[in-house]
């Protein structure tokens, strides 16, 4: 009987951790793509063509050849992208843009922490008059 409990739980177990990995995915690549157009993504084959994307990548899950080509397609179809992405041609629209590139200075120095009152030192010390000495 302690068996049978232990596969039941082994069971449930194994249910929750596929369902967070399921949500993993929807979260990854955007909840209207289909389980298929996801797999392939993630092994890196085009999801139009079914070739590896090996070469130029254009977007979506697809090589620049396969994208303009659908890009082309769709219109005549009486389809647009997110109609694309339902039928498992490709996958929703990523984040666009350039990624920020960091500072060089945030790369080289940590940040120097003082407080005010060691800053009016070190101004009134550059400021202050040398004495000269007197021969």
């Amino acid at each position: 009987m302690a068996g049978d409990s232990t596969q039941k739980q082994l069971d449930d177990l194994v249910k929750r951790m596929d369902a967070a990995e399921a949500q993993i995915r929807r979260l990854r690549f955007g909840v209207e793509a289909t389980p298929e157009a996801i797999k392939k993504a993630e092994q890196g084959i085009c999801i139009f063509c079914d070739k590896p994307l090996d070469g130029p990548r254009g977007s979506r899950g697809l090589h620049q050849r396969c994208y303009r080509k659908l890009d082309r397609d769709l219109p005549s179809k009486d389809m647009d992208w997110d109609d694309a992405v339902e039928a498992g041609l490709c996958l929703p629209l990523g984040k666009v843009g350039r990624k920020p590139i960091p500072s060089k200075l945030d790369r080289i120095s940590p940040p120097i922490a003082f407080d005010a009152q060691d800053a009016k030192r070190q101004i009134l010390d550059s400021i202050k008059p040398k004495k000269r000495d007197s021969k």
